[in-house]
């Protein structure tokens, strides 16, 4: 099977800041969980979409999501957008409306 996961932000992608006691979305945290899987006939694809927090997700951010949505059905079994909870059910109708 072949998945691939876009990463957006959100809180598996957030790390605490020690100096400034806040959480950013800075970089990825998912490879360093999926190099523990033992999935051997599971083919993951991790794109990195962007890194931001959903509530400052924009329909231009979007726009850029289904994007990458597009480009990667032609060559996946299935695909998982990783995605802040607070504004994920604005992206997926978006997703869904324009994909559909």
């Amino acid at each position: 099977m072949k998945l691939t996961i876009l990463t957006t932000g959100g809180t598996i992608d957030k790390t605490y800041d020690e100096y400034a006691g806040h959480l950013h979305n800075v970089r990825t945290n998912l490879d360093a969980i999926l190099g523990v899987l033992k999935l051997p006939d599971l083919f993951i694809r991790h794109v990195q979409v962007m890194h931001k927090d959903s509530l400052d997700l924009t329909d231009d951010d979007r726009e850029t999501i289904l994007r990458f949505v597009r480009e990667a059905i032609p060559s996946s079994d299935a695909i998982i957008v990783v995605h802040g909870t607070d504004t994920l059910s604005v992206t997926g109708d978006f997703l869904h409306d324009r994909i559909a």
